[in-house]
This record gives C-alpha cells, structure tokens and sequence, in this order.
C-alpha cells in the first residue's frame, strides 16, 4: 500500500509539471459539478492523486494513458469526476468524463466496462445534468461547445483510421462507436 500511494505520487508530481493548473481546476469546479442523491452522487477529485487512485482501482484507461485526460483537464475541454454510491463515497464505483457543458462523454468502472446497473446509472445522470445546468454559466457552455467539436473531430479521426478495440469486453469493436455510445449529451440551457 506504501509503495502504491508513493508511485502515486510520483505519478502525480510529475503530471502537475506538466499540467500545473489540473489541482486548482477540480477545486474550482466542486461547486458547480458535485451532486448527490439518495443512491449515487457525483464527487469532484481535488487533486490529480484523487483521480489516479480512482483510475488504479477501477484499473481503466485515466492512469494508462494520463497525458489524455490531464490534458483535456488543462484545456477545460473535459473533467474527471467520481461517481460514488451515497452509501460508501469512499470507495470508487465509476469515473466519469464530463464536458464543462454537463454532456457525459464517458461513463466507465472496472476494467473500462459498464455494469448491469449502467441504467440506472444514465438516469441518475440526467437527474445529475438538469441540477448542474441551473448552476452553468455561458462561459461553461462556450467551453462545451469547443468540447462538442474536438470530440467529433476524434470521433471521426478514430473512424477514419479505424481505430480497433485490441482487448477486453469491447476487443474487436470500433473504439469511436464504444466511445458515442457511452455519450449522455446535455441539451440543456445554463440558467
């Protein structure tokens, strides 16, 4: 446990000098993002050591392939946000990628996969993007529409070279179908 959080922290360290704003960025956002509900709530990471120890636990794609996601957190093109069951918000359930706009680009627990309760879940979400939309602002909806069009550019680049899931649950299948089908859009307005 000592050696994981101290590779932890390296991991991180060198992350922040490489995205130094990452830490300030998710401690601004709590407001604005964090929710809870009688089952599930959605939790900010306040430091990017938050985010890699969710990612080592759930053993998926954020701590694999950090520089992606630090990022896109940088650039406030995406956050990582934690969903938790209210019962137990110590312990990582799901890790999602969400658009400054509130739009779910990725939904994703052990193993990149999605569990049988991934309905529930989805509705959850949406209960999560009607609340959050009354606490946007215009400045985070321009940032989700610069978001919306970086990801269909990946989208179509991804389909373009087709790109193939080598492993897993999805091994074979077309990594930006996977990645569309997981899209939970916010077409609401910021209040």
């Amino acid at each position: 446990e000592k050696i994981g959080s101290a590779d932890t922290a390296r991991a991180a360290n060198k992350i922040s000098a490489q995205y130094p704003d990452v830490d300030s960025i998710c401690q601004s956002i709590v407001d604005k993002y964090e929710f809870a509900a009688e089952k599930f709530t959605v939790v900010v990471p306040k430091r990017i050591e938050d985010i890699l120890e969710d990612s080592n636990e759930l053993n998926h794609c954020v701590s694999r392939s950090p520089d992606r996601y630090f990022e896109r957190i940088q650039n406030r093109e995406s956050y990582i946000l934690l969903l938790r069951k209210s019962n137990n918000l110590d312990k990582p359930y799901y890790t999602l990628e969400v658009e400054p706009n509130g739009t779910v680009r990725q939904t994703r627990t052990k193993h990149n996969t999605q569990g049988k309760d991934i309905k529930e879940i989805k509705e959850f979400l949406i209960a999560w993007q009607k609340e959050i939309s009354k606490r946007l602002t215009k400045d985070d909806m321009l940032l989700g529409s610069k978001s919306n069009e970086i990801r269909l550019r990946e989208y179509k680049e991804l389909r373009d070279k087709k790109a193939i899931i080598r492993g897993g649950t999805y091994q074979g299948k077309l990594l930006a179908d996977v990645l569309e089908a997981d899209l939970l859009i916010n077409n609401r307005r910021c209040s």
